[in-house]
């Protein structure tokens, strides 16, 4: 075999060899980088940095630091990052909150943070920064996220969270338990709660007579005062435009429900007024009645 075509031969495996070596190499940095960027929005990520960030610095350019640093992440996502922790901390210290004794709720205000960033401001601008936000996405799914749940259907959420099986009064610690799984403000979830006991109040004086039609009841005394309940400045920090979009789906829907029952109940009111009574006597010209034959 000539030299030239020993050299070709070997010239192209040398660079199938040199692509798949790259390929491995580019796949678990990307592992990797997808492994510690998920674990950068959990509290136990949150508490080994703030062990590590000497005292008096800013715990969220501390952490910006280490994922540029350490993990390569774009700046704007690490940015984000940090800064979510950071505020996180800070308001919890400001609405006198013990986030330290509380891990769950400390995470789920950052996490809060995080997706609203995520949903809303972090552009596809590359191909890594994309990366990032998929990432971001899959590490805060709303399919089991606790803000996104309560938005799509917030009675059922509230009823699945004190395990409801009566039309009691919620219980007294309702307010604080809607805060730590919501990751919201102690006041936004006090308007919750009182939105949900005027709710149960009304069906407990309502008549109805099968679990739906409870269900209806509690639906539309909610829907009633849930959207001033979140209208709070600081509870908007937290809700995002998807979040948003699934309570007013909602809200659409136990309005139509509405809007259909009163129809039906206007049609069953006229169809009652047009109907004939029934004679209780005879008329004053009709024949005698004819006796029936035996």
């Amino acid at each position: 075999m000539p030299n030239h075509v020993i050299w070709q031969h070997n010239t192209r495996q040398q660079i199938h060899l040199q692509r798949e070596a790259l390929r491995v190499a580019s796949t678990k940095l990307l592992d990797h980088t997808k492994k510690k960027l998920t674990e950068a929005t959990a509290f136990v990520f949150f508490k080994a940095q703030s062990d590590r960030c000497p005292r008096g610095a800013s715990i969220g350019r501390f952490i910006k630091q280490h994922l540029q640093e350490m993990l390569g992440i774009p700046n704007a996502i690490a940015q984000y990052i940090g800064d979510a922790w950071h505020n996180a901390t800070r308001w919890s210290v400001d609405w006198q909150f013990a986030s330290e004794t509380n891990s769950d709720y400390l995470e789920n205000l950052a996490k809060n943070l995080i997706r609203k960033t995520v949903n809303e401001t972090i552009s596809d601008a590359d191909d890594m920064t994309c990366f990032c936000k998929k990432t971001l996405e899959e590490a805060i799914p709303s399919a089991s996220h606790p803000l996104y749940q309560f938005h799509l259907d917030p009675v059922a959420w509230l009823k699945k969270c004190e395990n409801r099986t009566s039309l009691a009064d919620p219980e007294p610690d309702l307010a604080y338990r809607c805060q730590v799984a919501l990751g919201l403000p102690l006041a936004s979830c006090e308007s919750i709660v009182k939105v949900w006991q005027r709710a149960i109040s009304v069906a407990r004086r309502a008549q109805w007579h099968t679990p739906a039609q409870l269900q209806r009841i509690l639906n539309q005394q909610f829907a009633q005062g849930i959207t001033a309940a979140l209208a709070d400045e600081h509870t908007q920090r937290f809700v995002s435009d998807i979040d948003d979009l699934m309570l007013q789906m909602w809200l659409s829907n136990v309005q139509r429900v509405q809007t259909a029952e009163a129809m039906v109940a206007d049609a069953i009111s006229a169809s009652s007024g047009g109907r004939k009574r029934p004679a209780t006597r005879e008329a004053p010209d009709a024949p005698p009645t004819k006796e029936p034959r035996t």
